[in-house]
């Protein structure tokens, strides 16, 4: 009866072993890759948010939630980290993403609730850096920086 009960806790604990390996995923190191997203917003793309006075734009993708989502803002001066706010109009242009949905929204606010949206296309590059690769003393300001250091 001894030998019977050890032979069950030995097959037992087999088992669940063999499911635990069996249930892992096991992901390349080339199959880890960073997601750069290229958004061209249109004027006619913005909807207005009346619950947080802002003008947004809304994407679905399905690696929102595969690691650290950094946007930038085309500008004449460069690509600018965001939220970016601009003193010209007195505007900040921000990024939320929604891990539980799988989107990425674009922001246009003042905080007042008579702004107008964007009358041109504003351009947004979104990176998505899964968390195994992100480097620590990165320059996240520097779109620069950032290309050069994820090699994109």
């Amino acid at each position: 009866m001894k030998k019977l009960t050890s032979t069950l806790k030995f097959t037992g604990l087999f088992f669940i072993l063999f499911t635990f390996i069996s249930c892992g995923k096991y992901v390349k190191k080339e199959d880890i890759q960073i997601e750069n997203i290229e958004l061209t917003i249109t004027p006619n793309d913005w909807v207005w948010n009346s619950t947080y006075n802002s003008w947004e734009y809304t994407t679905n993708h399905s690696s929102v939630d595969k690691g650290v989502i950094i946007g930038y803002l085309e500008t004449p001066q460069g690509n600018q980290l965001l939220p970016y706010y601009t003193y010209d109009d007195n505007v900040t242009v921000g990024l939320v993403d929604k891990t539980s949905d799988n989107k990425i929204i674009i922001t246009y606010s003042d905080g007042t609730s008579t702004l107008e949206k964007p009358s041109t296309n504003l351009k947004v590059i979104v990176k998505i850096i899964p968390s195994s690769m992100v480097k620590p003393n990165v320059n996240l300001k520097d779109f620069n920086a950032v290309q050069q250091t994820y090699n994109q």
